[in-house]
């Protein structure tokens, strides 16, 4: 088995969207899995709901927590983004003009 190359990953709308698991609890463990693998580190959770519980778990793990993608998009670390908030037109996080 070959060396998996180590990824820092953030992750775009606060866990929500994914099989249901919204930005809730399920989105905290998964946060919480995330954080325990070894190969990857999180470095941010963006969401445009600062209630969202995700992001709380987050900034007490010491992330990066932003409502703002370009953050995410701009931070030097950030190898990969992964977007869980359900929405396939992808218009929550529009950067430019429509």
């Amino acid at each position: 088995m070959g060396h998996v190359q180590p990824m820092n990953v953030a992750i775009l709308g606060g866990l929500g969207g994914l099989g249901g698991l919204g930005g809730g609890k399920g989105g905290s463990v998964l946060l919480d899995l995330l954080t325990n693998l070894p190969d990857v580190t999180v470095i941010g959770v963006e969401d445009k709901d600062p209630s969202a519980s995700a992001l709380k778990r987050a900034s007490e793990l010491h992330f990066l927590v932003t409502s703002n993608i370009v953050d995410l998009i701009t931070h030097e670390a950030v190898t990969l983004i992964v977007d869980v908030t359900g929405d396939p037109t992808g218009e929550g996080h529009r950067i430019g003009p429509p």
